[in-house]
C-alpha cells in the first residue's frame, strides 16, 4: 500500500505507479480483492478498473487516483492527497474553448511550472499557446460531437474549413478539413448525430 500512498501524495510520477501496478503481483493482489468502492469497482475489482482504463486521459487518472484514495481511506491509511493534476486540469478547461479538447499533455510544458499561486499566469501562458497553436483559416469548427482537433507528431494541424454533407446521409454531418503544413496534407473528420 505504500506505493499507492507514494502515488496519491505526487512522490512518484503517474509512469512509475503504472509500471508497479503492471509487475508488482502483491499490488495486484491487493487491488483485486477490493470490490466495494462504487462506482469504480460496480463492474469488478479495484485492479479490473485501474488497467481498463486510458493512462493517457488525465480524466480517467483523476478518477483513478479518487479510487485509490477511498481505497487508502478504507484501510485506515493516512495520507496527503496532491491535487496539483485536479487544479491543473481545471485550469485548462477554464481557459480551453468549446471547439478544442486537448490532452493535459499538450501542455505539460507550462503546467510543469504550476505551483498553485500561479494560476493566472499559467491560464495566460496556455491561452497564448491555444492562440498560436491551433490556427483556422476563418473561424474555428462547429463540431456535431465532441472536439476532434488533430495533432501530428506533436503539431496540431491547421482548420481550413467544414462542409454539410447531410444531404448524402440520413443524418446530420459534417466534414471537417485539416491541413498539415509539414507533410503537405490534407485530413478529413467526419461527424454524425
Amino acid at each position: 500500500m505504500e506505493i499507492v500512498k507514494q502515488y496519491l501524495e505526487a512522490k512518484i510520477p503517474d509512469t512509475i505507479f503504472w509500471e508497479e501496478l503492471y509487475k508488482n503481483k502483491d499490488l495486484q493482489n491487493i487491488l483485486e480483492s477490493e470490490k466495494s468502492i462504487p462506482p469504480y469497482t460496480n463492474h469488478g475489482s479495484l485492479l479490473l478498473y485501474l488497467l481498463s482504463g486510458n493512462i493517457k486521459d488525465i480524466r480517467f487518472i483523476i478518477c483513478a487516483k479518487d479510487a485509490l484514495s477511498q481505497f487508502l481511506q478504507k484501510n485506515g491509511v493516512e495520507f496527503c492527497y496532491s491535487e496539483k493534476e485536479s487544479e491543473i486540469y481545471n485550469l485548462i478547461l477554464d481557459v480551453q474553448p468549446k471547439w478544442l479538447d486537448v490532452q493535459i499533455e499538450y501542455f505539460s510544458d507550462i503546467t510543469k511550472n504550476y505551483n498553485g499561486s500561479n494560476k493566472k499566469e499559467i491560464k495566460e501562458l496556455i491561452k497564448n499557446k491555444i492562440k498560436k497553436d491551433f490556427i483556422s483559416i476563418k473561424a474555428p469548427p462547429k463540431w456535431v460531437q465532441n472536439p476532434e482537433w488533430p495533432i501530428e507528431k506533436g503539431r496540431p494541424l491547421i482548420f481550413i474549413g467544414e462542409l454539410d454533407i447531410s444531404h448524402l446521409l440520413h443524418d446530420i454531418s459534417k466534414v471537417f478539413v485539416f491541413y498539415n503544413h509539414n507533410e503537405q496534407t490534407f485530413k478529413c473528420i467526419k461527424q454524425s448525430y
